[in-house]
């Protein structure tokens, strides 16, 4: 029974979230929130628990930091998709992620606007500046042959403080009366660059991740007329085994430019034989789920169906078919 319950507040968080929140919201909560060490103890307790079940995925591969990224925000994704990944083959239906700590948990959603983060990591500051401040009072008594290297040790620290700082009062800048915070939580919690992304839905579910991404490629592929340099894609939402709607993708390009090419050529989809694939601009949760329900409800006119909106929720032929809150509602009764 207790193989049934794995205790880890990171991998809790996010079996709770993930299906609330847009990845990306969901990553910047985990990096905002939590340490590296903390990201990297997370994949390893998921992978001695489904160790077997990954096989040779290059999803357990030890990540190092590039150029692009630092491998713990790799580390993010991995977990991530890991949780998709298992979603295709019900291994977590038997399983319970749990937080014990819950000082480990983050007091807010991922897509929430709460000065709560703001405030919690002032708090942490405010510890690591006692500490120095400890630091600085044990090497003023240390003897004179080590005066040299502690003096080194001391100006690092103050460097690093000072860089925390300096963060401070650019986040106290952009957030008006709200307590300072260091610059990594304002960057990952303010308004999310949509620049450079869109959506694309249609493209079916498949176990090998590789194979939907290479649909994907060629889709862009082919309503550019060229490859299409693209920096992640990913699939949103969780996975539902008896939905014949395959999950949206989005996709994150590298040049804007390819964007606009991208969005004034979808019509050249028709002709795609990767079925029926359509492409749309990347939007927040709440605008993408009001033009589903207006389209939805449209569709439903036009082919003589009584559809009604009452408290956001779409009603075709007397079922609820569509929510603004919560977007498709899935039924029990095998409809």
């Amino acid at each position: 029974m207790t193989d049934k319950f794995i205790v880890n507040e990171l991998l809790a968080y996010v079996s709770f979230y993930r299906d609330k929140a847009n990845h990306d919201a969901l990553r910047s909560t985990l990096l905002a929130s939590y340490l590296q060490s903390d990201i990297t103890a997370a994949k390893k307790v998921f992978i001695s628990r489904f160790g077997e079940q990954l096989g040779s995925s290059t999803l357990t591969a030890e990540r190092r930091t590039s150029a692009a990224r630092e491998a713990h925000e790799a580390e993010i994704e991995d977990i991530i998709a890991m949780y998709d990944s298992f979603d295709m083959s019900h291994a977590l239906s038997e399983c319970k992620f749990v937080a014990v700590n819950l000082d480990n948990l983050p007091k807010y959603g991922p897509e929430e606007l709460n000065p709560a983060v703001v405030v919690e990591r002032q708090v942490r500051t405010e510890a690591n500046v006692k500490e120095l401040a400890n630091t600085v009072t044990q090497l003023s008594y240390q003897s004179a042959t080590d005066e040299s290297a502690s003096f080194q040790k001391l100006e690092m620290m103050l460097n690093e403080m000072k860089q925390k700082l300096d963060s401070f009062q650019s986040v106290c800048a952009s957030h008006g009366n709200l307590s300072p915070a260091p610059t990594r939580v304002t960057a990952r919690n303010g308004p999310i660059d949509r620049a450079s992304n869109t959506v694309v839905y249609g493209v079916k579910e498949d176990r090998d991740m590789s194979a939907w991404r290479s649909d994907v490629d060629t889709v862009l592929q082919y309503v550019v007329g060229h490859t299409v340099d693209v920096v992640d894609m990913f699939r949103l939402g969780r996975f539902a085994p008896n939905s014949s709607r395959p999950r949206p993708i989005l996709v994150k390009l590298r040049v804007a430019w390819d964007k606009g090419i991208i969005l004034s050529n979808t019509k050249s989809l028709k002709q795609c034989r990767q079925g029926e694939v359509f492409i749309a601009p990347d939007e927040p949760l709440e605008v993408r789920r009001a033009k589903t329900l207006d389209r939805l409800k449209s569709s439903g006119v036009k082919t003589g169906k009584s559809a009604t909106v009452t408290d956001g929720v779409l009603v075709i032929d007397g079922v609820e078919v569509f929510s603004l809150r919560n977007g498709f509602i899935r039924r029990n009764d095998g409809v």
